[in-house]
């Protein structure tokens, strides 16, 4: 999990979120679309090279790109880069 400071000039959201709450929307909930945010800022979290998953995980994460195959075997996730994608 990580958490995410969402923010315009005036309001903030503070999310906690990991791969299950990205792949159900939370970075794009009506709330934040009505906050229009200018600010993000993405706390630390898991990193790629520690992110092993099975390939049926890519398939809540297909617009993502930056899924890839790890020794032919496994498929590695970037959180906080699919989380930057979602938030654009």
């Amino acid at each position: 999990c990580m958490p995410i400071l969402l923010s315009n000039k005036s309001e903030f959201i503070f999310l906690h979120a990991g791969w299950k709450g990205l792949a159900q929307g939370i970075a794009i909930q009506e709330l934040i679309k009505k906050l229009k945010p200018n600010y993000a800022f993405i706390g630390p979290s898991i990193q790629v090279k520690s992110f092993i998953v099975t390939e049926e995980f890519s398939q809540h994460f297909k617009k993502h790109q930056h899924n890839f195959i790890n020794h032919g075997k496994y498929y590695t996730f970037d959180l906080q880069k699919t989380t930057k994608e979602m938030l654009l």
